[in-house]
């Protein structure tokens, strides 16, 4: 079982890291189109950022404030129906997103040096 668990992770990280950065590889090692990899780059990683503040912090708190708002009450009890329903929470896809991130920022910092900044607003 754990070996499986460990396959699968590095399996999953393989695939994450190999899709996000394949594309600017090419761009900057095979095409060396550096005006053409800072706007993908920019692209990218901003639409990226982007959606990661939309789904873990905009969407739930406005789903949250509306169901408190529909029960009408602030209770312990809806508090509790609100964490019954969530997913388990899973350490790796918080780890390989950081991991996916600081990727981005250390192996193509000089084409886009705003990508720290933007990290850090974005954590």
């Amino acid at each position: 079982e754990e070996r499986h668990h460990r396959s699968l992770m590095l399996k999953r990280f393989l695939f994450e890291a190999f899709d996000c950065y394949i594309a600017l590889f090419y761009l900057a090692f095979f095409q060396f189109d550096i005006i053409r990899l800072r706007s993908e780059l920019v692209s990218l990683y901003t639409a990226d950022s982007i959606r990661r503040v939309l789904t873990e912090t905009v969407i739930p708190w406005v789903v949250t404030a509306a169901t408190r708002r529909a029960s009408g009450k602030k209770t312990d009890d809806t508090d509790t129906r609100l964490q019954l329903g969530k997913e388990e929470y899973e350490q790796f896809d918080d780890y390989l997103e950081m991991v996916i991130q600081f990727g981005y920022i250390t192996l193509f910092s000089s084409a886009f040096p705003l990508a720290a900044a933007l990290s850090l607003v974005c954590n």
